[in-house]
């Protein structure tokens, strides 16, 4: 996906923004992700916050960031909090806490495999009412299975993260925290 900057976004948009954030002294593009036309971190005169967002016209992107915004009040333990959600100017706008850190390293005897583990352990015991609109797990997977009689396998209500990469996990000074809108539902092990 093509991405946009701070300054090539309509001047209303950036407005509201401000209005919810307070005004931005300074934008870092993300090259990171492919579902959002905007990826940034943004600095303000109390500190930074991380964009995403999409032009109202990318229905697929654009539902990302409803699950994502919808789901968020019920991860805040192990995810970065929301901070502004914008739908102006023809775009949809979510706006989150930064985590300052690093990405987590993931190699085997890693310092961090057990704050890895202890993220995991805490997703295992958080939950999303119903009426939050997560994708189904095995949905996602129907078009790579080879064996789509075995998709029943992966069915469940549990929350899950499902993109666990390096990529959206920041080791932050006091805890591992988990980006991103990877949230579906699915089977928990028992």
């Amino acid at each position: 996906m093509d991405r946009i900057g701070w300054e090539g976004l309509l001047s209303e948009l950036r407005e509201t923004v401000h209005g919810c954030v307070g005004t931005l002294v300074e934008t870092e593009s993300i090259t990171q992700g492919r579902r959002s036309a905007l990826a940034l971190v943004g600095r303000t005169r109390t500190g930074r916050v991380f964009f995403k967002g999409a032009p109202l016209e990318d229905e697929r992107a654009v539902a990302q960031l409803d699950r994502e915004a919808a789901v968020a009040p019920h991860v805040a333990a192990i995810a970065p909090a929301l901070v502004c959600d914008v739908t102006a100017a023809g775009w949809r706008l979510l706006e989150f806490e930064h985590v300052e850190g690093r990405r987590a390293n993931y190699s085997p005897d890693s310092p961090d495999l057990d704050a890895v583990l202890d993220v995991l352990a805490a997703l295992d015991v958080l939950t999303v009412p119903d009426d939050v609109g997560l994708m189904w797990f095995e949905g996602r997977w129907s078009d790579y299975a080879v064996a789509p009689q075995r998709l029943s396998r992966l069915a469940g209500i549990a929350l899950l993260h499902t993109d666990l990469n390096r990529g959206t996990s920041s080791r932050g000074k006091t805890a591992q925290r988990w980006s991103t809108g990877a949230w579906r539902r699915g089977a928990r092990r028992s």
